[in-house]
């Protein structure tokens, strides 16, 4: 995939630039060559993330998690809030919805704990992993919620407090 230095190259370029990838035949440069809507659909979804403060970060980006680029690796992550963080060393936390109150409070009092060293990762369901946050951000530790929605549909809604309250930390 490096082989143009700009998306307008790849599109628009000669076939001969794909001679050394033998899987691709003109038939599959003809589909390259006519993404052009689905491009221009991409670069609006990314200039409304620029607008919203969300970062888009690409699987070959600096900021991007070395841990999570091992393992079946989205090509591209979002990201709202301090992206300094994904660098940081990170625990993740897992755990059911219907965690009853002393796992709640088991897993919060954990998280406090390991804030002091880790960057406290979780989903931000509600149950555990609402109560990693908790604890991490009661320590004035660093959090991260990964969502599954995105950061544009934050869910679920009522953990939306929490939510700010990740991004507002320092």
């Amino acid at each position: 995939y490096h082989s143009s230095d700009s998306l307008s190259q790849l599109l628009s370029g000669k076939l001969d630039k794909f001679d050394q990838f033998h899987f691709i035949d003109e038939e599959n440069i003809q589909e390259l060559q006519n993404l052009r809507p689905v491009v221009e659909r991409y670069e609006q979804i990314f200039k409304r993330c620029e607008e919203a403060g969300i970062s888009v970060i690409g699987i070959d980006d600096q900021l991007y998690p070395e841990e999570l680029r091992e393992y079946h690796a989205p090509l591209v992550i979002y990201a709202k809030g301090n992206t300094d963080l994904l660098s940081y060393r990170s625990i993740s936390f897992a755990g059911s919805r219907d965690t009853d109150s002393n796992g709640q409070k088991w897993v919060a009092d954990v998280a406090e704990t390991l804030a002091d060293d880790y960057v406290i990762v979780s989903g931000g369901a509600n149950g555990a992993d609402a109560s990693a946050h908790r604890g991490a951000l009661r320590s004035s530790g660093d959090t991260i919620v990964v969502l599954g929605t995105g950061v544009e549909n934050m869910y679920p809604e009522e953990n939306k407090k929490l939510f700010d309250q990740v991004l507002e930390q320092d």
